[in-house]
């Protein structure tokens, strides 16, 4: 019994931490939109607002081909979500010409694996 309330306790701080981690990440999302709508903005402005669509469209196919579909129905909605989520955050790093913070990649990794395990519980 003691060892079940122990893990139960240690699921429970790591559902609270996926929560953290997915406010975060919904900030952090909203922050890129933002910069996004900046840029195609800019890009409209410039007129080559065509090209980088497309390029965009290219990023998208060749990461579901990266990335095979795995795991409960309840979760590839989940999973597809946060793809959707890091392919807006990876397209809009690529557009402004940086290279993306590993740290940002460690908290989508550490959500993911949060998420599954609140998922399992």
């Amino acid at each position: 019994m003691q060892q079940l309330a122990g893990r139960f306790g240690a699921l429970r701080q790591q559902v609270r931490e996926a929560r953290a981690l997915q406010q975060q990440q919904m900030l952090l999302h909203q922050q890129q939109q933002q910069q996004e709508r900046e840029q195609q903005q800019q890009q409209r402005e410039q007129g080559g607002a065509e090209q980088t669509q497309q390029q965009q469209q290219q990023q998208g196919l060749q990461q579901e081909e990266q990335q095979p579909r795995e795991g409960l129905p309840g979760m590839e909605k989940k999973r597809e979500r946060q793809q959707q989520q890091q392919q807006q955050q990876r397209k809009s790093v690529q557009q402004q010409g940086q290279q993306q913070p590993q740290q940002q990649q460690q908290q989508e990794q550490q959500a993911e694996r949060a998420s599954a395990a609140a998922n399992a519980v």
